[in-house]
Order: structure tokens, then C-alpha cells, then sequence
């Protein structure tokens, strides 16, 4: 049985891990569960999780992961600065994507299942950036594959219109 948790997980975790060319570290904000931490194993990652930001941290990270509420100023002093990536769930997509934007390179929604996240980066496309040879291999999943991957970045015309200027693809 599919399993709404479980695909969300899936595709904060594969979309940010398939993409960054080099993957050492990562922060997990928010409460994760057992999938969570399975899924992520399949990546030779580095994971530091934390319910929220109230402590500090003096470590950059290469894929920042927000399951709730972002801080995104301090989540920006948190990122490695040259090819850093963070991907969070969407409340409202226009007004997130326009919230982060002037700090990344790319700030691209996708969408699955019933859920919108947003991907930032400093440095890598979610699309022409796909490890291949990593995302190919990932196996256990319910939801997530490479071709998902891709295909989360597409939306209807009337929205891909309204994104036009905002995001950065």
C-alpha cells in the first residue's frame, strides 16, 4: 500500500542526494521517521537532524532537508556556499519560490503525490544534473526512480506561465 509519508520522504531525500555531484553532509529539520532514516542510508552521507533550528550549528552542509518550518536566512549560513542545496515542502509555491530566490541559483518547484516542494541550489539543475549512475540504482522505493525525478518538474502550461520570472530554472 502506498504510503503518503513514505513518497515524501523519497523525494526530498533522492531528488537533493541523486543531484549534488558529491554529497558529504547533510541537516534534517524536522521530525523524521524510520523511512526517513532508511532511505537516506542508501546515500554514504554524513546526517545531522534536529527538530528545529534553535541550536547552533557551526558546520556547513551540502543538501539541508526541511520538513517544517524554515529559518531561511539562517538555513543559508548553514549551506556550503558554492554548490549547496536545500529542499523543502511548499505551503504556498509562488510565495515560497519568491522567499528564497535571491539566494540561489536555481529555485525550481516539483511535484508529487499530493504534495509541492521546492528545490534550491548554488550550483546543480535537478534535471541535467541526475546522477544517473546513483539514481538508477536506488532500490526500496514505493514511489521515487529517476524518471519520477524528472518528470516532478513538469507542470501544466497556466502554471509554468505564472512561474515564468519567479523561478529559476
Amino acid at each position: 500500500m502506498i504510503n503518503e509519508t513514505n513518497i515524501l520522504n523519497e523525494m526530498l531525500i533522492h531528488v537533493s542526494a541523486t543531484t549534488h555531484q558529491d554529497p558529504q553532509t547533510a541537516l534534517v529539520i524536522g521530525e523524521i521517521n524510520d523511512n526517513f532514516k532508511d532511505n537516506i542510508a542508501q546515500h554514504d552521507i554524513q546526517v545531522i537532524y534536529m527538530q528545529d533550528l534553535d541550536g547552533e550549528i557551526n558546520k556547513k552542509f551540502d543538501i539541508i532537508i526541511s520538513l517544517d518550518k524554515h529559518d531561511i536566512e539562517k538555513i543559508d549560513d548553514m549551506l556550503e556556499p558554492k554548490c549547496g542545496i536545500f529542499v523543502f515542502i511548499a505551503d504556498k509555491v509562488i510565495d515560497d519560490i519568491k522567499m528564497v530566490s535571491s539566494r540561489f541559483w536555481i529555485v525550481m518547484p516539483y511535484h508529487f503525490y499530493n504534495t509541492n516542494a521546492i528545490f534550491c541550489s548554488k550550483k546543480y539543475h535537478p534535471k541535467a544534473d541526475i546522477r544517473w549512475s546513483v539514481s538508477d540504482m536506488i532500490t526500496d522505493t514505493q514511489y521515487y526512480n529517476s524518471e519520477i525525478q524528472n518528470a516532478a518538474f513538469i507542470y501544466p502550461q497556466y502554471f509554468h506561465e505564472k512561474l515564468t520570472g519567479i523561478a529559476k530554472r
